[in-house]
């Protein structure tokens, strides 16, 4: 503990002072998602190096984001004489910034490179490129290839959590199970590189599948890795907003606002516009009053829809449409579901596509607006996993053809397609009392 303490206290120092540290100190004291191993001769850091790794710094604390593009585009533009570790902090730094095209332009370059660490770099940094603008099937078709060969082995945990991460905003849940399984990133985490991104990857897997418990432990434990290296900013890992929505789906409400206004202050501290955007849609997930979730969403939407990232943009326009159709606005719910629908056509999100689809059909359903009967929601409640239709029946004194019709209306109601989606529908429209449109987790 008192390594950690004099630790992040030699980071503020460092911080505050460049000064009091000497540059081959830097390299103990800035956080870097994966890493390439020395730059140059051990113990030594030269001046481009050393200001990437201040730059870096400054963006861990979520500040003078403009410095840090300015800094990583230097070292960008002259990378024919920079070496593959300082190359890889400023193509990291520039994704932390948002700055999503002008990362994507130096990583299609630095591909062609003939220096192999130089081009792996780029190559893994593409794939999360293309992840956080939501173009998600590309960044698998890129980093499947990659980890069956040879990466260098501190980038190796990265790939694997970007890719799993890249897995399940497809909808590959099982896919993304055994890729974290293979590589034995579904237990204990002991490696030093890549851990926070690891266990962020492994909570929001957990968070789609409906284990809110387990990813709330997995975001908290990334959190406590990040803060460890006075790591602030959302933009590395937004850790506290996905905590935060996992609070709200196990009924911790007054710890979900705390944590997802602290990620929204930190977001706004930074100013990048993806990381603003994806605050916002997090923090109004856990709004009570409809008119500020509404207002929320709005700014959300705002910020993400000059950021490139169009898949957050498209979760937030959904959520905008579920709180417009609970308002009885369906022609403004259709329209955000319409919005969205193109932004998922053009980043070839087929999961995305098809909950659209199925919502404009709840939509427009007569029977969208029903609630669910003191039996159906029963008959929902009594699903858990494992548990058959004919044991619901034996528990319930019905027959299995009773708890067929029922849960059939249930899903019909809830514009679900199966008990896979059940718990978290059931959560999130309070036992089906608001099914005018289904929310949708993750």
């Amino acid at each position: 503990m008192s390594h950690q303490l004099g630790r992040r206290q030699a980071i503020v120092w460092a911080g505050v002072d460049p000064a009091r540290i000497r540059p081959e100190d830097l390299e103990q004291l800035v956080y870097v998602g994966g890493d390439l191993g020395p730059a140059g001769r051990a113990g030594e850091v030269d001046d481009q190096a050393a200001k990437m790794l201040f730059a870096l710094l400054k963006a861990n604390q979520g500040r003078r984001r403009a410095m840090v593009i300015e800094v990583a585009g230097g070292v960008l533009d002259n990378a024919a004489r920079t070496d593959a570790k300082t190359i890889w902090r400023a193509l990291l730094a520039l994704v932390c910034a948002d700055e999503l095209r002008k990362a994507e332009l130096y990583c299609q370059r630095l591909t062609l490179s003939t220096d192999l660490m130089v081009r792996a770099a780029a190559e893994v940094m593409l794939a999360r490129v293309y992840a956080r603008a939501g173009r998600s099937s590309q960044a698998v078709d890129l980093l499947l290839p990659l980890i069956r060969n040879q990466l260098p082995r501190r980038l190796e945990p990265l790939a694997i959590a970007w890719l799993a991460s890249a897995l399940v905003d497809l909808g590959e849940l099982e896919q993304a199970t055994g890729l974290l399984r293979d590589w034995r990133y579904d237990g204990q985490l002991d490696l030093a590189h890549g851990r926070a991104e690891l266990l962020a990857s492994r909570g929001v897997l957990q968070l789609a599948t409906g284990r809110f418990d387990a990813a709330y432990e997995d975001f908290c434990a990334s959190g406590r890795e990040l803060t460890d290296w006075a790591v602030i900013n959302p933009g590395v890992v937004p850790w506290r907003s996905l905590a935060a929505l996992c609070a709200h789906m196990t009924g911790r409400d007054l710890l979900a606002r705390a944590l997802a206004q602290d990620d929204l202050a930190a977001s706004r501290t930074w100013g990048a516009a993806r990381t603003v955007g994806f605050a916002h849609q997090m923090s109004a997930r856990v709004i009570e009053d409809e008119s500020s979730r509404l207002a929320t969403l709005r700014e959300a939407e705002s910020n993400l829809a000059g950021s490139g990232a169009l898949l957050d943009l498209v979760r937030t326009r959904y959520d905008l449409a579920v709180v417009l159709a609970g308002q009885g606005d369906d022609v403004l719910a259709a329209e955000e579901l319409n919005l969205a629908q193109g932004d998922a056509a053009a980043i070839g999100n087929q999961l995305w596509n098809g909950r659209i689809t199925t919502a404009l059909a709840q939509l427009d359903s007569s029977s969208s607006s029903g609630r669910l009967s003191r039996q159906e929601a029963a008959v929902a409640r009594e699903v858990q996993p494992g548990r058959t239709n004919r044991e619901i029946a034996e528990r319930m004194h019905l027959t299995v053809r009773t708890i067929e019709f029922h849960l059939s209306s249930v899903y019909r109601k809830l514009g679900i397609t199966g008990r896979s989606e059940l718990r978290q529908a059931m959560i999130l429209t309070h036992d089906g009392s608001r099914a005018r449109l289904q929310p949708i987790v993750w």
